[in-house]
């Protein structure tokens, strides 16, 4: 696992539902896993000040973890259409380049 240890907040469990939806007859923390795998993880972005990690699934997926002493906590889900995801993926790098 690229991520190492995570811990996913109930309100990521709630956007997950909301913006992406669940397939299959997994439960929502089960796809969520299933999307974080490393085979579908495509670009990942780090914050140098804030502590959040940006990371960028095949399927137009943003996941946004937060760094807490040990652990990583997955704060917030976004879901994009493929088209606009790259554009996302440099937004976040310039962001953070910035910073």
């Amino acid at each position: 696992m690229i991520l190492g240890h995570y811990i996913i907040s109930d309100h990521a469990v709630d956007q997950y539902e909301d913006r992406v939806g669940i397939y299959s007859k997994m439960n929502t923390r089960q796809c969520i896993k299933a999307d974080l795998h490393f085979s579908k993880i495509k670009k990942i972005v780090h914050g140098k000040e804030d502590n959040t990690i940006h990371v960028f699934s095949r399927h137009g997926i943003e996941f946004i973890f937060k760094k807490c002493k040990n652990n990583l906590i997955l704060k917030t889900v976004i879901k994009r259409n493929r088209h606009t995801n790259p554009g996302a993926v440099n937004k976040r790098k310039m962001q953070h380049a910035i910073n």
